[in-house]
C-alpha cells in the first residue's frame, strides 16, 4: 500500500516509478478516490506559485494549457479551472503507471473506492474510467460495496467518509472477489472451486 494523503496525479506516477516495482508486483492497484481532482488543483497551484518546475512531461501539461505564476492561488486555481490541465494529469498518470506496471511484469488495475457519505459516484467517474481504459487497465467496479448495512456501522471514528476495519474488511472481500473473477484478465489463475487465485509464471 503505497497510499499518502494529499498526493496529486503527478505524485501517483513518482510513487510507481521510484517505489512499487521494487516488489516485483503481479498486479498493480490504482486506488482512484472522489477527491483526487480537487487535491490535484490544490497542489499544483501552490507549486505554480512557488515557481517549482515539475518533471517535463507533466510541466508540458501546463504550459500547454497555459497555466503561469499569478499573484494569488485564487486567480492560478481559477486558469486551471478554466482549462483541461487536471484532466490532461489524471490522463498521463494513469498512462504513466499503466506503461510501468506492463514493463516490469505487472498487470495495471483500476478500481474507484466509494465514499462511505454515498455510493453514487461522483461527476467525472466517467472520465476516470476512460482514461483508464485508454491506458490499457482493467477496471474493477465496486459499485455496492457497502449494500445493507447502515453508514454508522461502518464510520471510522464518525468522520463520515473514512471506513472502519469492517468497512475496509467489505472492500477487502470485494476486492479478492473480483479477482478471482477476473483471474485470466489479470495474469492469475483462479484455483478450481478453491476461491483462490495465484500467479501460473511462478
Amino acid at each position: 500500500n503505497f497510499a499518502v494523503a494529499g498526493y496529486a496525479f503527478r505524485q501517483f506516477a513518482k510513487t510507481a516509478e521510484r517505489k512499487v516495482f521494487r516488489f516485483q508486483p503481479d498486479v498493480v492497484l490504482m486506488a482512484a478516490l472522489a477527491g483526487d481532482n480537487d487535491v490535484t488543483m490544490n497542489v499544483i497551484s501552490s507549486v505554480v506559485a512557488d515557481g517549482t518546475v515539475l518533471d517535463p512531461a507533466f510541466d508540458s501539461v501546463l504550459k500547454r494549457e497555459g497555466i503561469t505564476r499569478k499573484p494569488t492561488i485564487v486567480e492560478i486555481k481559477r486558469d486551471m479551472g478554466r482549462s483541461n490541465v487536471i484532466a490532461a494529469m489524471r490522463a498521463l498518470s494513469y498512462r504513466r503507471i499503466a506503461d510501468l506496471s506492463r514493463a516490469n511484469g505487472a498487470i495495471p488495475v483500476f478500481m474507484y473506492v466509494p465514499r462511505l457519505e454515498s455510493e453514487d459516484y461522483p461527476p467525472g467517474y466517467d472520465e476516470m474510467v476512460r482514461d483508464a481504459r485508454a491506458a490499457g487497465m482493467v477496471v474493477f467496479d465496486l459499485r455496492g460495496v457497502y449494500a445493507g448495512l447502515a453508514r454508522e456501522e461502518l464510520m471510522f471514528y464518525r468522520d463520515n467518509v473514512h471506513p472502519n476495519a469492517r468497512g475496509h474488511k467489505l472492500i477487502a472481500d470485494r476486492l479478492y472477489a473480483e479477482l478471482v473473477a477476473r483471474a485470466g484478465e489479470v495474469g492469475l489463475a483462479a484455483s478450481g472451486g478453491s476461491g483462490t487465485v495465484s500467479n501460473p509464471r511462478k
